[in-house]
């Protein structure tokens, strides 16, 4: 048998690093508060810790007025009501620490687990809808390069020979119209 009391009271500080993840020096999970880090330690809280981000979502433009979320608060995540990570791993600590409640404890990090999972469609669809709008920007890009390079390659000299011709037919026709009898109907029928 385990000497239960070997254990020393733990600290949730793993997953408190987890939860302050960085990129480019920016907390992904505190919301916009991101030079913030979101999580602190807090042995007074239930779950041993306290969110100080804030709720709000973090959105990147990708195209012409189109804009998707880049981020979930760690507090929708981590520290959600029903599904919080940090209040299921202190319980399943204390249970295995008192040798009670273990499977309920268990379910509940299972369940938080599932919750954290379901969480990650978020992540997806943006990558999705990111790579949608990078194949319809290439796709336009090409467009518009075709575009450029039939209008770019076009024989200046022939379009000038060509306009020129043009306005020399132009005068022509109007010479010719101009010298045209100025008779009316009722010179030939007199």
């Amino acid at each position: 048998m385990i000497a239960v009391t070997a254990f020393a009271k733990p600290s949730p500080s793993q997953l408190v690093s987890l939860a302050n993840t960085t990129y480019e020096g920016n907390y992904i999970f505190a919301g916009t508060k991101t030079s913030t880090a979101p999580y602190v330690v807090d042995s007074n809280s239930p779950d041993g810790v306290d969110y100080v981000g804030n709720t709000d979502v973090n959105e990147v433009a990708i195209g012409n007025g189109y804009k998707i979320a880049v981020n979930q608060p760690g507090s929708q995540l981590f520290s959600a009501p029903g599904n919080d990570v940090f209040l299921a791993i202190n319980n399943l600590i204390q249970a295995v620490q008192t040798n009670t409640g273990i499977g309920t404890a268990v379910n509940a990090v299972s369940a938080a687990s599932s919750y954290l999972s379901a969480q990650t469609v978020l992540y997806g669809n943006a990558t999705d809808q990111t790579q949608s709008e990078t194949t319809y920007l290439n796709a336009a890009q090409l467009q518009i390069s075709q575009q450029q390079n039939t209008l770019g390659g076009a024989n200046m000299a022939a379009a000038a020979t060509n306009l020129s011709q043009a306005q020399t037919d132009n005068q022509a026709a109007l010479a010719a119209i101009s010298k045209l009898s100025q008779n009316n109907l009722f010179d030939y029928l007199t």
